[in-house]
């Protein structure tokens, strides 16, 4: 998160600033094992991709993502759970 105060400019056309601020914080992502992440995937931060879960292809993730599931859509949403006859396909 980032959050900065600009200047202000007086009729003179002189610059007087104010102080600028920046405030910056870090979210982590977590992704746990097993999990696939096809191309072009944005995730946000803050965000937890559950283990043996797959993204879809070009997905915005904003939310987490539970274990063993399919996801993609727009915005990312839980599609259903990843079975024993996905499993057997790879």
């Amino acid at each position: 998160l980032s959050i900065v105060n600009s200047g202000i400019q007086n009729k003179t056309k002189q610059n007087y600033c104010n102080e600028v601020k920046v405030y910056e914080q870090a979210f982590s992502v977590t992704i746990e094992d097993n999990v696939q992440i096809y191309s072009g995937v944005i995730v946000f931060p803050g965000v937890k991709i559950g283990k043996g879960s797959i993204i879809g292809a070009g997905i915005i993730v904003t939310k987490d993502i539970p274990c063993g599931v399919l996801a993609f859509g727009a915005p990312c949403k839980v599609i259903r759970q990843i079975n024993e006859e996905d499993r057997l396909m790879n």
